[in-house]
């Protein structure tokens, strides 16, 4: 057995003696070694929907942003956060404000079209310039118009051209 397998296996070990509620607690204080950051992984969906969870100063909330790679959704991981948010103005203020520095930390580029128009921009909390960018790359590795939902909002940007065009389908949304 190589060194790297034993490692693997020390991980394994120490994550099973993990729960959401330890692994944050690790946060809060700083201890963050790599089998917390394998227990996030290999338990994404339980630590996301952990109570635990909206408890965590930003501080902590900033690290798990940083370094955790989940295995799930990414407009999962935005609604988590912003429910985080939410519940940190009660002390912090303005919801925009708390999520500032912890919004572009969300993969975007990983969304649908459907959820950035039916998720993400209802809340205004993502700036036009991100929200073209993503529409911008997922129209070009379609090859064709994307067709959204008819809550779907333009916030009006200059610097992104944009043909819309009505049809039965609902609204096509092309990049020039």
């Amino acid at each position: 057995m190589g060194v790297s397998q034993v490692v693997d296996q020390c991980k394994r070990f120490y994550a099973t003696c993990l729960n959401p509620e330890k692994v944050f607690q690790l946060l809060e204080t700083q201890l963050d070694a790599e089998p917390v950051w394998y227990y996030v992984e290999s338990h994404s969906t339980e630590v996301l929907t952990s109570p635990y969870i909206f408890s965590l100063s930003k501080q902590a909330m900033l690290k798990l942003m940083e370094k955790a790679r989940f295995g799930v959704c990414e407009v999962e991981v935005f609604k988590v956060l912003c429910k985080w948010g939410e519940l940190q103005t009660e002390s912090e203020g303005i919801l925009s404000d708390v999520l500032h520095d912890v919004l572009p930390l969300i993969h975007f580029d990983l969304m649908t079209a459907e959820e950035l128009g039916d998720v993400v921009e209802p809340t205004r909390l993502v700036g036009s310039d991100v929200l073209c960018n993503v529409y911008k790359r997922l129209a070009l590795s379609s090859g064709k118009c994307l067709f959204l939902s008819a809550s779907f909002r333009w916030f009006g940007d200059s610097s992104c051209a944009v043909s819309l065009l009505k049809n039965d389908l609902g609204t096509g949304l092309c990049f020039l």
